[in-house]
């Protein structure tokens, strides 16, 4: 039998997000493992209470609320000791000096997550050119990376993954959820689960709705989610012709109930998405799935047979993407059993969470060596 990996985990954004479930699905999978889990975060945090949920994981309480704050160092470094830790991974951008300090102080490597197509000046300057390693969602981020000087050895790619014994067809519950948003049971409806933002792509997006609910009266529209485009949104909803055929809801911290009202889901960003996690859960949860043709996007689906790419902030060819599928209902459903196997095959907890056991076993040799 293998031996438990003693590992650190700092996370000390209170933010719930992409960054936060990756998190949390790898520290599931890693303690279901056998492994030995800790976990830096702040107290009272949306996070640190669905940490605490899992008695497996060994919690600590602190905050990065300034690169070096003494407290947080302090209490990382005692994290590290009372399980004479392997290694000390940060989540967030804001955790990364103080973690990677007191890491190289206890003589434990430290590796860095890194979620989206971003780096503040100084980091980017700097951070890429030290010895910490970074670990992204996909092939696509890693070369951004690699572009902005990160060596290709010291960038590592683990994808997102998703805990397929909650997220998965919800047949007994569709009536239910549907009759509570107030859908018809007989929609099809599509989903878009995220902040209305402009990045997000809400704005074409909506407009490709309005061209595809004209062709087709069955199609309605779940909006799941906030932000600073909603005034726009509603606006171009409102003037649609079929504002009745929309939901909008506000973001949910358990969003898992709302796929199971789900016919399609659609992820439309216009920049750069280094991944899509709504995109795995919903193909987890048999929904055929849309997404943009750029980021890391492309990597979140079997394209052709779970999901279909769509140019970026184009209408019109959203709007017979959108039509296409909820025409179709056989080839909705092709593509729902083709997602649910490609999720189990390559973002399941266990299977990424052995993914990461084998990267950690060649990194840290390479520490060692090094």
């Amino acid at each position: 039998m293998r031996d438990a990996l003693r590992l650190v985990f700092v996370a000390t954004l209170p933010e719930v997000g992409g960054a936060a479930a990756h998190l949390l699905s790898l520290t599931s999978a890693l303690a279901g493992a056998g492994h030995q889990v800790s976990v830096v975060a702040q107290e009272g945090s949306a996070l640190w209470c669905s940490l605490q949920a899992d008695p497996r994981i060994t919690l600590h309480n602190a905050s990065f609320t300034s690169t070096y704050r003494a407290s947080a160092m302090r209490t990382v470094r005692r994290a590290i000791q009372q399980r004479g830790a392997d290694a000390v991974f940060a989540t967030f951008e804001r955790d990364y000096w103080g973690t990677g300090v007191v890491a190289s102080q206890c003589g434990v490597p430290a590796a860095f997550f890194l979620h989206h197509a971003g780096l503040k000046r100084v980091n980017r300057l700097i951070l890429t050119r030290l010895r910490w390693d970074f670990i992204v969602p996909s092939h696509d981020l890693r070369a951004w990376i690699t572009d902005r000087g990160v060596a290709p050895s010291r960038s590592h790619v683990l994808y997102n993954s998703v805990d397929t014994s909650a997220f998965h067809p919800d047949v007994a519950s569709r009536a239910t959820v549907r009759t509570t948003l107030g859908l018809p049971h007989d929609a099809i409806v599509v989903g878009f689960i995220g902040r209305l933002e402009q990045n997000k792509g809400v704005i074409p997006f909506a407009h490709a709705l309005a061209q595809a609910m004209a062709r087709d009266p069955r199609l309605h529209a779940l909006w799941l989610g906030s932000g600073r485009c909603e005034r726009e949104v509603d606006d171009i909803i409102g003037a649609s012709g079929a504002p009745e055929r929309h939901v909008r809801h506000p973001w949910a911290d358990d969003v898992h109930p709302y796929y199971a009202a789900l016919d399609l889901l659609a992820l439309p960003s216009t920049k750069r998405e280094s991944f899509g996690r709504v995109l795995i859960e919903a193909q987890a949860c048999g929904i055929p799935v849309l997404g943009s043709d750029i980021g890391g996007i492309p990597e979140t689906m079997d394209v052709g047979r779970s999901g279909r790419l769509v140019a970026a902030g184009d209408i019109n060819a959203w709007g017979r993407a959108l039509g296409e599928l909820s025409s179709d209902g056989a080839l909705r459903t092709s593509m729902g059993e083709a997602g649910i196997a490609f999720v189990r095959e390559h973002f399941d907890n266990v299977t990424v969470g052995a993914q990461f056991e084998s990267w950690f076993s060649s990194w840290r040799a390479s520490h060692r060596g090094g």
